[in-house]
């Protein structure tokens, strides 16, 4: 998918760029499962639900992970 595709290219770019040190790798192996996993249950969601309702619940996740970034705390 889409998402792990983008990840595999910041990846090639943090390398060829000498950005790609052990602590990133690291966050990385950390990172990959949950982007696996939030990949293949947009896919699944996608795949249940008309594309109404599909982009309804996306930009409502959009929504709240900006709010969650712009409130102070």
């Amino acid at each position: 998918p889409f998402n792990i595709s983008m990840v595999l290219v910041v990846a090639v770019i943090y390398a060829f760029n000498g950005l790609m040190t052990t602590k990133v790798v690291f966050l990385a192996l950390i990172a990959f499962p949950a982007i696996a996993l939030g990949a293949r249950i947009g896919v699944l969601a996608y795949r249940r639900i008309n594309e109404r309702q599909y982009r309804s619940l996306l930009l409502f996740m959009l929504f709240v992970s900006g709010m969650v970034l712009v409130w102070p705390g």
